[in-house]
């Protein structure tokens, strides 16, 4: 592989024209029974054959699971995009011009978890994450290597690597916990500003605007209590 695919470039099995989505936006697209679809199109081919006598109970399934086979869509869309930039930050990385065989097995292992020392997958997006966040560390694991006499090519510098990416899945989960909590922490913390800015306001309408203070450190002081 030495050029990056299209995924946006997708035809609609039931009119034939060119389906048009971006990634990270798929509303108009459906993945069903190994092709594809716009989704007005799909709706009205399965409302046709459901309507049908003897029709396959896959068609009224498939109307009836619309949500479901719409994030199903959304997340293998955006796999086969993190599978793309995961061959992209490889080639270039490990100065490479094609990726063979071997690496895209054990990439596949890794994603479906059959990897040794795997005890569940690693979704593209965690495994592209965790590589580009760490490279910096690698490279100084390599130089590591190499000033012990450890020189390896390429291709074994990459299945290499992923054996210490696959190490470290555990840990770059529970920071991605820690993250996520943080996140959550941010947003409850500025809801509570919001929502004191507003009552401070509404309550200090009649009041004389030299003898109000609205400076950060009177909120700190209120969601100190509030968080005591």
């Amino acid at each position: 592989m030495g050029k990056k695919r299209d995924f946006n470039e997708r035809t609609c099995s039931e009119c034939k024209k060119k389906i048009d989505f971006q990634r990270g936006s798929y509303d108009n697209v459906i993945f069903f029974d190994g092709k594809y679809y716009h989704k007005d199109c799909f709706i009205s081919m399965c409302e046709r054959k459901s309507s049908k006598k003897n029709t396959l109970p896959k068609w009224k399934y498939a109307l009836n699971n619309l949500n479901n086979i719409s994030l199903d869509t959304k997340t293998m869309l955006d796999d086969c995009y993190y599978r793309d930039d995961i061959c992209n930050f490889i080639l270039e990385f490990y100065d490479l011009t094609v990726i063979t065989s071997r690496i895209f097995t054990k990439l596949d292992a890794i994603y479906s978890g059959t990897f040794k020392g795997l005890s569940t997958g690693i979704p593209p997006h965690d495994l592209y994450d965790m590589w580009v966040r760490k490279k910096n560390y690698l490279l100084k694991t390599k130089e590591i290597n190499i000033s012990k006499g450890k020189i390896l090519s390429p291709e074994q510098q990459v299945i290499y690597d992923l054996s210490i990416l696959i190490n470290k899945y555990d840990s770059y989960l529970k920071w991605k916990e820690q993250q996520n909590i943080l996140a959550r922490t941010k947003e409850t913390e500025s809801k509570i500003i919001a929502d004191i800015t507003l009552h401070s306001s509404i309550s200090n309408t009649n009041l004389n605007k030299n003898n109000i203070k609205n400076d950060e450190d009177d909120i700190d002081a209120l969601l100190d209590e509030l968080f005591d």
